[in-house]
């Protein structure tokens, strides 16, 4: 982690994944003050396996250099 924050701008964000519950992944914490979490309605095809279905909420973790 201390490379991908060294290489972001200031002001710039790391957004390692989506969520389909508001969860933060602890092992980014350490390394950010400011964190945003942006819940956001999807749809998913009648195929798609990653998800709790084929529609829902997904959350979005979004880890600021300040």
């Amino acid at each position: 982690m201390p490379e991908v924050v060294q290489v972001l701008r200031p002001g710039g964000v790391f957004i390692p994944f989506f969520s389909t519950r508001p969860e933060l992944r602890r092992q980014y914490l350490p390394h950010f003050r400011t964190i945003r979490v942006v819940r956001h309605p999807y749809p998913a095809y009648d195929t798609t396996e990653y998800t709790h279905g084929i529609s829902g909420d997904a959350y979005i973790q979004c880890f600021h250099k300040d």
